[in-house]
């Protein structure tokens, strides 16, 4: 699920020119990103949200989707959730809890 508090929406022109998404260097069609929004591929559909200037995804998105089709679970977060995710697992080790992988 889109989280529009910590992941910068883009219109789906503008993720077509994701770096990770260039084919033979060039941005891919933005048919492919409307199908994978619409259709999806393999049974798996880009996260997408309405906004009042039309359907917006975001790069992290992009990446969870393109994970999913792979079958890697990847788990993107911003610097600020990374931030927060590590001080409250040093809380919860000053508090006595054991934190392990």
């Amino acid at each position: 699920m889109i989280d529009v508090l910590h992941e910068v929406p883009l219109t789906l022109n503008e993720a077509t020119r994701l770096p990770y998404l260039r084919r033979g260097g060039k941005p891919i069609h933005l048919a492919t990103v409307h199908r994978w929004a619409s259709r999806g591929a393999k049974g798996v559909r880009l996260e997408t949200m309405k906004f009042p200037g039309g359907m917006r995804t975001t790069a992290e998105a992009v990446l969870r989707f393109l994970a999913t089709l792979n079958g890697s679970p990847v788990v993107s977060h911003s610097k600020a959730r990374t931030n927060a995710i590590n001080a409250a697992e040093r809380e919860l080790q000053a508090a006595g809890f054991e934190i392990g992988g």
